[in-house]
């Protein structure tokens, strides 16, 4: 009988690859997957491309890798806001979370796009927040990997 490996679990695990000192305990993971089965959009590049493009203020595009794996680069107008802390500074004061993270944080009806290195995680924060009360959560779970591979094959065709 194959088994599959629980998110929580593949979440950690990337955590800790890529160098992120990550434990159940400090991710929360018991609030992150008691959830019921997600609804949220998955978001393709084609799709999102065009709203890197023409950011809004109705929409947020969230990077939930950790600091250091954004120092290697971004996708255009998102913001960063890592997993490790996504839990906790969602139940923080909109001030308090505008002088940490240094955006506002997402209202629950603001669409929120969301992405990480493969997919995984930005899906964990997808989850949460939907567990919330966020009404218009969307995944680009292609993420970063899909997002520099799509961008230098438009590069190289030019």
């Amino acid at each position: 009988m194959i088994s599959r490996i629980p998110a929580s679990v593949q979440v950690l695990r990337t955590l800790n690859a890529a160098g992120v000192r990550a434990s159940a305990s400090s991710l929360r993971v018991s609030q992150l997957h008691s959830s019921p089965p997600s609804r949220f959009t998955v978001v393709s590049y084609a799709e999102l491309k065009p709203l890197t493009q023409q950011p809004t203020l109705d929409r947020i595009l969230i990077d939930v890798r950790e600091v250091n794996e954004v120092q290697q680069g971004s996708i255009p107008s998102a913001v960063n806001l890592p997993l490790s802390v996504l839990p906790q500074a969602m139940e923080q004061h909109p001030d308090a979370f505008r002088n940490q993270h240094g955006f506002q944080r997402p209202e629950k009806g603001q669409e929120v796009i969301l992405y990480c290195r493969s997919g995984a995680r930005s899906t964990t924060a997808a989850e949460h927040l939907e567990k919330i009360g966020y009404k218009n959560v969307k995944n680009y779970t292609g993420s970063w990997l899909d997002w520099t591979a799509k961008e230098q094959g438009t590069k190289n065709a030019t």
